[in-house]
C-alpha cells in the first residue's frame, strides 16, 4: 500500500483566489470578521504541491501553517474575553492582545509572504518567464518585477493593518484606574471617550487600504491561475520529480497524522462553563476519524479503530445534548430533591460512562494499530536497535492505555462524585492533562522514528538512521 496520490491533475494555484479574500477586511482589536486562519489554511493547501518544487515556497507553506495556528488562537481569544474577562478590564486586555498578535504577525506572517513571492518568482524565472511576470515597472530608476511589487504592497498592507488596529486601543491607557478598594480614583477618561471615533477613522483607512491590496492581489492570483501553460509545465515537473518519491509521501502522511493525534489528545480536556463542557469529545473523535482515513492507504486494519471512534463521537454527542438539556432545566443539587432531576442525571451519567468507555477502547485500538504500523515498516529490519525500538514502543503504548484509563475514570468520577468531592473536577482535569502531554510525547517520538525507519527515496539526500529514544 502506498501513500502517494495515484494521479495529480492540478498544481493548486486556484486556491489562492479565495484565500486572499480573507485578509483585506479591517480588524477591530483582535476581532476579525473574516478569520485569517481560513485564508492561511487555503494558502497552505494552494502550496502543497508547488512547495515541492521550490524551497522558498516550502518555507512559505510552513510559515502559513504557523500563522493558521496563531490566528486561530487570536480568533479564540475573543471568546476568552467575552466569557472570562471582567468588563472594566476589557480595554487593557484588548490592548495587550492586539499588541501581542501584531508582533507575532510581524515575526511570522511577513516573512512567510516574502518567501511566497520569492518562491513564485523563482519558479517563473526557472520556467523562462513565458507570460511576462517579470515585466518591469520603473520606480525611481529601480526595475521591479510583478512579484516584487506585490511583495512590497503586501508588507505595507500588513504593517498598516496591524498598526491601525493597535492605535485606537492605545486610548485605553487613559482608562480609569482602580485603587485597592475597587473604586475609581482617576476620572480622566477624556482620551478613551473618543475610542469610538478613533476606531471609526482606523476602520475607514484599513478598509480603503485593504480594498486596494485585494484588487491588486486578486489580479495577481487570477493571472497566475489563468496561465494554464505555466501550470501545466509545473505539473509536469511535479509528476516527474516528486510523484515517484513514494517514501516522501509516506513520511508526510505519517508525520501529519501523528502530529494531529498529538494535538487531538489535548482536545480531550474538558472545560466547563456553567456546568456545560464547551469542548465536547466529539472534536477529538472527529480528529481520530480523519487521521485513520488518512492512514488507510499506509496499512490495513484501520476499520476497527475507525468504528470505535465513530461510536465515541456518537456517544459524546449524546452526552453533550443530555448535559445541555439537564443544566438548562435543573441545577446539580436538585438531584437530591426532585425525582425527575435524579432520573435525568442518571441518564446523563450513563451516557458519560458510555462515552468514557468508548474513549478508552478507541485509544487502545489506536495504540494496537500504531504498533502494528511500526512492525509493518520494520518488517525488513533485523538489527537489534529495531527490536529494541518495538519493545520500547510497546511499553509506551501500554502506559498510554493506562493513562487513558485514569482519564476515563476521572471523567466518570466527575459526574458521579462531584457533590461528594468538590475538587473532583481538578483530579479529572489533571488526569486528562497528563494523558495529553504523554500522548503528545509518544506521537512526536513515533513520528520521528518512523520517518527514519522509512528512509529516503534515491532522489533525496540521505540521512543517518538513529533511534531517538536511545540517544
Amino acid at each position: 500500500m502506498g501513500c502517494a496520490p495515484a494521479s495529480v491533475k492540478k498544481i493548486g494555484f486556484g486556491l489562492l483566489i479565495p484565500a486572499v479574500i480573507f485578509f483585506f477586511n479591517p480588524l477591530v482589536a483582535v476581532l476579525d470578521f473574516l478569520p485569517d486562519f481560513i485564508g492561511y489554511l487555503l494558502l497552505w493547501a494552494a502550496l502543497c504541491r508547488a512547495a515541492d518544487l521550490s524551497s522558498q515556497l516550502d518555507e512559505a507553506k510552513r510559515g502559513f501553517a504557523r500563522m493558521a495556528v496563531i490566528d486561530a488562537l487570536k480568533f479564540g481569544s475573543n471568546l476568552w474575553m467575552i466569557f472570562m474577562v471582567a468588563p472594566h478590564e476589557l480595554p487593557n486586555t484588548r490592548l495587550l492582545l492586539t499588541f501581542v498578535f501584531a508582533v507575532l504577525e510581524f515575526i511570522y506572517a511577513i516573512p512567510a509572504w516574502c518567501a511566497f513571492f520569492n518562491g513564485i518568482y523563482a519558479l517563473i524565472i526557472s520556467d523562462g518567464d513565458p507570460a511576462g511576470y517579470g515585466s518591469t515597472a520603473r520606480r525611481k530608476r529601480a526595475i521591479r518585477t510583478l512579484p516584487e511589487q506585490m511583495k512590497t504592497a503586501t508588507i505595507a498592507f500588513f504593517i498598516c493593518r496591524n498598526v491601525l488596529a493597535l492605535l485606537p486601543e492605545l486610548s485605553s491607557l487613559a482608562y480609569a484606574a482602580f485603587d485597592n478598594s475597587g473604586y475609581v480614583t482617576n476620572f480622566d477618561r477624556n482620551l478613551y471617550d473618543f475610542y469610538g471615533l478613533f476606531l471609526f477613522f482606523a476602520l475607514i483607512i484599513m478598509l480603503v487600504v485593504g480594498i486596494v491590496w485585494l484588487v491588486r492581489m486578486l489580479r495577481f492570483a487570477i493571472r497566475l491561475y489563468a496561465d494554464r501553460p505555466f501550470a501545466a509545465r509545473l505539473l509536469e515537473r511535479y509528476v516527474i520529480e516528486v510523484l515517484p518519491c513514494e517514501k516522501l509521501f509516506t513520511r508526510r502522511t505519517l508525520r501529519f497524522a501523528l502530529t494531529l493525534l498529538g494535538i487531538g489528545s489535548f482536545l480531550t480536556l474538558d472545560f466547563y462553563f456553567d456546568d456545560i463542557n464547551i469542548l465536547p469529545d466529539v472534536i477529538p473523535a472527529l480528529t481520530v476519524i480523519f487521521v485513520l482515513l488518512r492512514l488507510r492507504r499506509c496499512m490495513s486494519g484501520w476499520q476497527l479503530p475507525l468504528a470505535l471512534s465513530v461510536l465515541w463521537g456518537a456517544a459524546s454527542v449524546g452526552t453533550a445534548v443530555l448535559g445541555w438539556n439537564f443544566f438548562q432545566t435543573y441545577y446539580i443539587e436538585l438531584i437530591l430533591r426532585k425525582p425527575e432531576a435524579y432520573a435525568a442525571y442518571q441518564l446523563l451519567t450513563g451516557s458519560t460512562v458510555l462515552t468514557q468507555a468508548a474513549f478508552l477502547v478507541t485509544v487502545i485500538a489506536l495504540c494496537v494499530y500504531l504498533y502494528r504500523l511500526c512492525r509493518h515498516y520494520l518488517a525488513d529490519e533485523r538489527e537489534n536497535d529495531a527490536r529494541e525500538f518495538l519493545r520500547e514502543q510497546k511499553k509506551q503504548f501500554i502506559f498510554l492505555g493506562v493513562l487513558a484509563l485514569l482519564s476515563a475514570l476521572g471523567g466518570i468520577g466527575y459526574v458521579t462524585l462531584r457533590l461528594q468531592v468538590e475538587f473532583m473536577w481538578l483530579l479529572e482535569f489533571a488526569a486528562t492533562l497528563i494523558f495529553a502531554i504523554y500522548a503528545w510525547k509518544v506521537m512526536g517520538e513515533l513520528s520521528e522514528n518512523l520517518c527514519l525507519i522509512i528512509g529516503e527515496d534515491h532522489t533525496e539526500a540521505p540521512r543517518e538512521k538513529s533511534w531517538s529514544f536511545l540517544e
